[in-house]
């Protein structure tokens, strides 16, 4: 992986992208400033204000796979430098919907 956006833009997103026009402007994105990849203090700050978000996933095969998650204040956070941590509460029980993996 030559850039961290590398994960959302495949071969064949930037096929797409090179076809559409768009591969240009993404490929000055990637070579500048980029995607952050790290938990900074002001992500941290931010994260602890939300009261909700959507957290987006897909499985080996590319399906998409989208959550809301909602809680008081300061139930996501920023735990260190690499991470951010969810805190279960007990009116939002884990559900597994067939199909999720373990």
């Amino acid at each position: 992986m030559q850039y961290p956006s590398d994960i959302a833009f495949t071969p064949a997103v930037k096929a797409i992208q090179a076809a559409r026009g768009s591969r240009p402007c993404y490929a000055r994105m990637e070579k500048g400033r980029g995607w952050r990849t790290t938990v900074t203090p002001d992500l941290a700050e931010f994260l602890a204000d939300l009261d909700m978000f959507y957290l987006g996933t897909a499985n080996a095969e590319g399906q998409p796979y989208i959550q809301y998650r909602g809680g008081p204040p300061g139930f996501l956070k920023g735990i260190d430098d690499k991470d951010a941590g969810l805190r279960r509460l007990r009116r939002q029980p884990a559900v597994r919907h067939a199909g999720q993996p373990e």
